[in-house]
Protein backbone atom coordinates (compact mmCIF):
# COMPACT_ATOMS: atom_id res chain seq x y z
CA UNK A 1 0.00 0.00 0.00
CA UNK A 2 1.43 3.06 -0.65
CA UNK A 3 -0.63 6.60 0.62
CA UNK A 4 -0.58 10.03 -0.45
CA UNK A 5 1.88 11.12 -3.45
CA UNK A 6 2.54 14.56 -4.65
CA UNK A 7 2.29 15.14 -8.55
CA UNK A 8 4.93 15.12 -10.04
CA UNK A 9 5.27 19.57 -10.52
CA UNK A 10 5.29 19.67 -7.05
CA UNK A 11 8.74 18.56 -6.73
CA UNK A 12 10.76 22.22 -5.11
CA UNK A 13 8.66 24.23 -2.19
CA UNK A 14 8.74 27.00 -4.76
CA UNK A 15 6.42 25.25 -7.11
CA UNK A 16 4.56 23.56 -4.72
CA UNK A 17 4.02 27.19 -3.09
CA UNK A 18 3.01 28.72 -6.63
CA UNK A 19 0.06 26.65 -7.60
CA UNK A 20 0.34 26.72 -10.97
CA UNK A 21 -2.37 24.83 -12.03
CA UNK A 22 -1.10 23.06 -14.19
CA UNK A 23 -1.66 19.28 -14.49
CA UNK A 24 0.77 16.69 -12.98
CA UNK A 25 1.09 12.83 -12.39
CA UNK A 26 2.68 10.77 -9.81
CA UNK A 27 5.96 9.74 -11.66
CA UNK A 28 5.38 6.06 -13.04
CA UNK A 29 4.08 4.36 -16.23
CA UNK A 30 1.81 1.54 -16.36
CA UNK A 31 1.44 -0.71 -18.82
CA UNK A 32 -1.51 0.40 -21.65
CA UNK A 33 -3.76 -2.96 -20.95
CA UNK A 34 -4.51 -4.91 -18.14
CA UNK A 35 -2.65 -6.31 -15.85
CA UNK A 36 -1.27 -2.17 -15.25
CA UNK A 37 2.10 -3.46 -14.31
CA UNK A 38 4.11 -0.64 -13.53
CA UNK A 39 6.89 0.06 -16.31
CA UNK A 40 9.56 2.83 -15.40
CA UNK A 41 9.17 5.58 -12.54
CA UNK A 42 10.49 8.73 -12.97
CA UNK A 43 13.20 9.42 -11.10
CA UNK A 44 12.47 12.66 -9.64
CA UNK A 45 8.93 12.13 -9.30
CA UNK A 46 6.95 11.12 -5.95
CA UNK A 47 6.91 7.60 -7.06
CA UNK A 48 10.65 7.74 -6.61
CA UNK A 49 10.74 9.39 -3.48
CA UNK A 50 8.68 7.24 -1.93
CA UNK A 51 11.04 4.50 -2.09
CA UNK A 52 8.03 2.00 -2.33
CA UNK A 53 7.24 1.41 -5.49
CA UNK A 54 9.10 -0.83 -8.03
CA UNK A 55 9.42 -1.41 -11.50
CA UNK A 56 6.74 -4.75 -12.01
CA UNK A 57 4.51 -3.88 -9.04
CA UNK A 58 0.72 -3.91 -10.43
CA UNK A 59 -1.53 -1.10 -10.08
CA UNK A 60 -4.88 -2.28 -8.54
CA UNK A 61 -6.91 0.82 -7.04
CA UNK A 62 -6.47 4.39 -6.90
CA UNK A 63 -8.57 6.26 -4.17
CA UNK A 64 -10.18 3.64 -3.05
CA UNK A 65 -11.46 2.77 -6.84
CA UNK A 66 -10.40 -0.26 -8.43
CA UNK A 67 -8.68 0.30 -11.38
CA UNK A 68 -7.10 -2.73 -12.79
CA UNK A 69 -9.81 -3.57 -15.45
CA UNK A 70 -9.95 0.20 -16.67
CA UNK A 71 -8.28 1.71 -19.93
CA UNK A 72 -5.20 3.87 -19.45
CA UNK A 73 -7.07 6.90 -20.40
CA UNK A 74 -9.83 5.90 -17.54
CA UNK A 75 -6.49 5.36 -15.32
CA UNK A 76 -5.01 8.82 -15.84
CA UNK A 77 -8.00 10.32 -14.84
CA UNK A 78 -7.24 9.31 -11.45
CA UNK A 79 -3.87 10.15 -11.13
CA UNK A 80 -3.48 13.57 -13.24
CA UNK A 81 -4.06 16.31 -10.91
CA UNK A 82 -2.68 20.17 -9.87
CA UNK A 83 0.48 20.52 -7.84
CA UNK A 84 -0.27 19.25 -4.53
CA UNK A 85 -2.90 17.53 -4.75
CA UNK A 86 -2.74 13.86 -3.61
CA UNK A 87 -3.85 10.01 -4.43
CA UNK A 88 -3.59 6.73 -2.42
CA UNK A 89 -2.21 3.92 -4.36
CA UNK A 90 -2.96 0.17 -3.78
CA UNK A 91 -0.06 -1.67 -5.05
CA UNK A 92 0.78 -5.50 -5.19
CA UNK A 93 4.27 -6.82 -5.35
CA UNK A 94 3.48 -9.57 -7.76
CA UNK A 95 6.84 -11.14 -7.52
CA UNK A 96 6.44 -11.47 -3.57
CA UNK A 97 3.39 -14.15 -4.68
CA UNK A 98 0.44 -11.75 -5.22
CA UNK A 99 -2.29 -12.18 -7.81
CA UNK A 100 -3.01 -8.73 -8.42
CA UNK A 101 -2.57 -9.61 -12.11
CA UNK A 102 -5.79 -11.67 -11.56
CA UNK A 103 -7.50 -8.33 -10.57
CA UNK A 104 -8.58 -7.23 -13.85
CA UNK A 105 -10.16 -10.82 -14.80
CA UNK A 106 -11.70 -10.34 -11.12
CA UNK A 107 -13.34 -6.79 -11.61
CA UNK A 108 -17.04 -7.40 -11.51
CA UNK A 109 -16.78 -9.65 -8.35
CA UNK A 110 -14.81 -7.04 -6.38
CA UNK A 111 -16.79 -3.96 -6.90
CA UNK A 112 -19.82 -6.40 -6.19
CA UNK A 113 -17.84 -7.17 -2.47
CA UNK A 114 -16.85 -3.67 -2.19
CA UNK A 115 -20.76 -2.62 -2.51
CA UNK A 116 -21.53 -4.80 -0.01
CA UNK A 117 -18.84 -4.02 2.64
CA UNK A 118 -20.10 -0.29 1.76
CA UNK A 119 -23.44 -0.83 2.29
CA UNK A 120 -22.83 -2.91 5.45
CA UNK A 121 -20.41 0.05 6.78
CA UNK A 122 -23.26 2.63 5.86
CA UNK A 123 -25.83 0.85 7.70
CA UNK A 124 -24.25 0.36 10.80
CA UNK A 125 -23.34 -3.44 10.68
CA UNK A 126 -19.62 -2.93 9.94
CA UNK A 127 -17.30 -0.55 12.11
CA UNK A 128 -14.61 1.65 10.15
CA UNK A 129 -12.12 -0.95 10.90
CA UNK A 130 -14.23 -4.12 10.07
CA UNK A 131 -14.82 -1.97 6.72
CA UNK A 132 -11.32 -1.17 5.75
CA UNK A 133 -10.13 -4.62 6.32
CA UNK A 134 -12.75 -6.08 4.13
CA UNK A 135 -11.57 -3.56 0.97
CA UNK A 136 -7.52 -4.50 1.70
CA UNK A 137 -9.26 -7.62 1.49
CA UNK A 138 -10.49 -7.17 -1.49
CA UNK A 139 -7.63 -5.12 -3.31
CA UNK A 140 -5.55 -8.34 -2.20
CA UNK A 141 -8.28 -10.26 -4.32
CA UNK A 142 -11.10 -11.29 -2.12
Amino acid sequence: LVKSFKPVGAISPPLAQQKSGRPCGIGLTILDDPPHYVTSIHPHGPAARSHAIREGDCLVAIDQVLVADLSISEIVKFVVGDEGSSVELWLERVSAGCLSYKHHEKAQEIRQELKKLESLWKDGVLDTKAYNAGVERCWRGC
